[in-house]
């Protein structure tokens, strides 16, 4: 698991637990998490994997899951990837960011109380349903010492992407009436009051919401941290934010090394990507479809019948082949590179 990104998976018991604690102190640790948010962190994903186990039991469907810990944008995000036929959502929907709960403990119920408490230890709690998976996905941002307790937004140093478009309209007295914020390359556009014209012009990656917050109240007025974010996650949903990772101490030339033995990309508008392909061939989703596909597949165990010696000649001569044809390895590197493609 390298420093960024890393998905362990864990057999559906209570012994695993010690090493994803273990796991995951590590992983905050590295990443310069202090003793207060790593103990959030650690106390939301053992409450979480300790009910899905629990759960799992009563169920008589005791699988393993995977937990995934990823880096990104000042915060780490915590995936627990589990059985689709598990109901781990007390309210059991496909997509929500947890139920809204009240303040009054009392009127909580008992089966929704662990995720109180993680919703109140973490900033973000979704879950999801992608196939027959289902992802309970938590996020904590980075917090100075001292400031464990405060709205997560106000530690984020923001940055806008600087291909962006803003247009300002002012009124008569030169003042900022409102702007209009677009994307070429996506298309999206927001309209922003003189408010949101001030924050977005101050996301600059060196300004924190912090340092925004208190020069919007010295400049324009009072504004509140929920307003901060709710920008914030508008700009984040329609991909305006540069993505930044944590900085290394690393050279180029090991960056393009690790570029090359693991690639890390996604395929933009993958909704879109996926509907083409199926309206092309979706014939295939049927009995008979798959019973080809499955027939061209093993078909190829034919040539290797045929030719079982000559496989075995060059197989025990593996290393005498790239010696004599070091060009055979962006052969297979391309061909793999394909699969990760093809996988995507």
């Amino acid at each position: 698991m390298n420093t960024e990104k890393g998905r362990l998976i864990f057999s559906c018991d209570k012994k695993g637990l010690v090493l994803l604690e273990d796991t995951v102190r590590s992983y905050c640790k590295t990443l310069d998490f202090g003793q207060d948010l790593r103990a959030m962190i650690i106390g939301s994903v053992l409450e979480a994997c300790e009910e899905l186990i629990r759960i799992s039991e009563e169920k008589g469907r005791v699988k393993d899951f995977e937990v995934s810990l990823d880096y990104k944008d000042q915060a780490i995000k915590i995936q627990i990837i589990y059985d689709g036929k598990i109901s781990l959502d007390p309210q059991d929907l496909e997509d929500y960011k947890g139920p809204l709960f009240q303040k009054d403990m009392e009127d909580l119920s008992l089966e929704a109380l662990w995720l109180h408490l993680i919703k109140k230890r973490m900033d973000i709690c979704v879950f999801r349903v992608e196939g027959a998976k289902k992802i309970l996905e938590m996020v904590k941002y980075q917090r100075a010492k001292g400031q464990e307790k405060q709205a997560w937004i106000m530690g984020i140093t923001p940055l806008l992407r600087d291909d962006l478009q803003l247009d300002i309209k002012y009124d008569k007295h030169k003042k900022v009436e409102n702007a209009v914020l677009s994307d070429e390359k996506t298309g999206n556009v927001l309209k922003l009051d003189a408010s949101g014209v001030f924050i977005v012009q101050k996301m600059d990656g060196k300004h924190t919401f912090n340092d925004i917050y208190f020069e919007h109240i010295d400049k324009l007025g009072l504004i509140s941290p929920e307003q901060l974010q709710f920008i914030y996650e508008k700009l984040l949903e329609s991909k305006m934010i540069e993505r930044r990772k944590r900085k290394r101490k690393e050279n180029i030339f090991k960056r393009i090394l690790k570029n090359l033995i693991s690639p890390d990309f996604s395929i933009p508008y993958a909704n879109e990507v996926v509907s083409f392909v199926y309206k092309r061939f979706k014939f295939l989703f049927n009995p008979w479809g798959v019973g080809v596909l499955v027939l061209i597949g093993v078909s190829g165990f034919w040539p290797f019948i045929q030719n079982e010696a000559r496989f075995r000649v060059v197989l025990n001569q593996w290393g005498r082949i790239f010696t004599e044809y070091p060009i055979a390895i962006l052969y297979i590197y391309v061909i793999m590179l394909g699969t990760v493609v093809l996988h995507e």
